[in-house]
């Protein structure tokens, strides 16, 4: 019986993520309020009060979603392929998946959120560790490409990550938020410049 409780609880909280996720998609943030999801989820205030205090808790429990989901393309889950095949494949992936609409979405009402409360220093200490845990996982490829020998010996890693999520997030606010589309060709023509950046023949 605690496991089947413990799965409608799971259940139930699935759902009042999925009906903020669609508000806050169609209202954006700021205009988004906790009445809004209660009416969207179809249970009650009480119930989804529940599970989360606010709709800024609704909000990071997406982010953290969304965080999860981007760092898995890492490929941390794959040790034997080579550390080019990998950033590779994070690279592409990443790129790729901003033509989904739900992700598209995720962008933009990500966007809204910390451009409202980004001035807040309880959301700073949030997102400062987030950005470290990408950091983290694209240091460690680029760690390992060093060392077998694979990427540059001279490569200025911590910059070159700095670059790489810089330009992504670019990316995605320029597709999700201002309605233009990665031209097919660029995403191949991005990893070719990051790719000949770190390797050690400069010939990808």
């Amino acid at each position: 019986m605690p496991k089947i409780n413990e799965e409608k609880r799971e259940e139930r909280r699935v759902i009042i993520l999925q009906s903020a996720f669609q508000v806050f998609s169609r209202k954006g943030y700021a205009q988004a309020s906790m009445e809004d999801i209660v009416q969207e989820s179809g249970m009650s205030k009480g119930g989804i009060y529940h599970y989360f205090k606010s709709k800024e808790e609704l909000f990071l429990a997406l982010a953290e979603e969304r965080l999860q989901k981007r760092h898995a393309l890492l490929g941390e889950d794959q040790p034997l392929t080579s550390p080019s095949a990998r950033l590779s494949k994070y690279l592409r992936e990443a790129l790729i998946n901003l033509g989904d609409e739900g992700v598209k979405q995720e962008v933009r009402f990500a966007v809204e959120y910390w451009s409202v409360r980004a001035r807040e220093s309880d959301i700073l200490k949030i997102s400062k560790p987030r950005y470290r845990q990408f950091s983290d996982g694209l240091s460690q490829i680029l760690h390992s490409g060093v060392e077998s020998g694979e990427f540059r010996k001279d490569l200025e890693i911590q910059a070159t990550i700095y670059l790489i999520l810089c330009a992504l997030d670019g990316v995605g606010f320029v597709s999700s938020v201002m309605g233009i589309p990665p031209p097919p060709q660029s995403v191949d023509r991005f990893v070719e410049m990051i790719l000949k950046d770190v390797l050690q023949n400069s010939n990808p």
